[in-house]
Formats: C-alpha cells, structure tokens, sequence
C-alpha cells in the first residue's frame, strides 16, 4: 500500500478510542460475517407528559376545556432489553386512567461491547454520515 493510503487510513483513528463509531462498524462488520443475525432488543423512548399535564389543568373562565397537548419527553432509563412486567409510567395512587398518555419505543442494537442498547436509527444514521465523510478522503487515492 502506497505510504499516502496508510497515513490516509491512519488519519482516521479507526481504533477504540479513537474514532468510536468507525471501530464500531468494523466490530459490527465481523459479527456480521460469523452470525447470521445481530442482536436487538426493544427500549422505551419517550413519554407523552403533555397528555397528563392537560389533564390535570382546570377548564378556561369561559368552561373551555383545555385541549389535548402532546410533548413527549425523553425518558432517563430506557429500560433496555424491555421485559413483560416492566412498569413504564407510575401515577399518583388516586389517579384516574389518562387514555391519551402514550408511549414510544424503539428497536436498539444490543451487541455486548460493542453498542449496547444504542437506538438502531441514530446509530445507522451515524455511520452513514461517518462512511459519507471518508469518501472523498479515499476519492484521490484510488
């Protein structure tokens, strides 16, 4: 290989450390090669905290209800791998059911060491962009 290529290649940190999501690919690119299937697992991504705050406000002077407002919110743990029996949301004991709380989730790559319980769009989209970037790094050298 001819000394610009290596310096090209070295240049972009391919290696844990230094560029994460390169090193990521490549782990990924062997799995894929040895094993038929990657493994994922589902997350909780957000809940809709504007349903249950338009439900705890009083009605407008003129009785107006206020209407439904949705806002969905991150949520801290995603509870990765979701299990049956996991509990989602917990409300105040005498709380009446909110029939416009809703939830949303996601499909995450759960590869051990290598992306655990990472949200498999964002990641794609991330290495899309990432192999998009190189490309012209790599254009002259062929």
């Amino acid at each position: 290989m001819r000394q610009d290529g290596i310096d090209a290649i070295d240049g972009l940190k391919p290696y844990k450390g230094g560029n994460d999501t390169l090193w990521r690919l490549h782990k990924l690119n062997i799995v894929d090669k040895h094993r038929l299937l990657v493994t994922v697992g589902s997350q909780m991504r957000s809940a809709d905290i504007g349903a249950l705050m338009s439900s705890q406000m009083r009605p407008l002077p003129d009785g107006t209800p206020i209407p439904i407002l949705s806002a969905f919110f991150k949520v801290a743990d995603p509870m990765f791998p979701l299990k049956a029996g996991d509990e989602l949301f917990t409300d105040l004991p005498d709380a009446k059911p909110n029939k416009h709380l809703e939830f949303q989730f996601e499909v995450a790559i759960s590869e051990p060491h290598i992306l655990e319980g990472e949200p498999i769009g964002e990641t794609l989209h991330q290495m899309i962009d990432l192999v998009d970037h190189f490309i012209p790094i790599f254009k002259p050298l062929l």
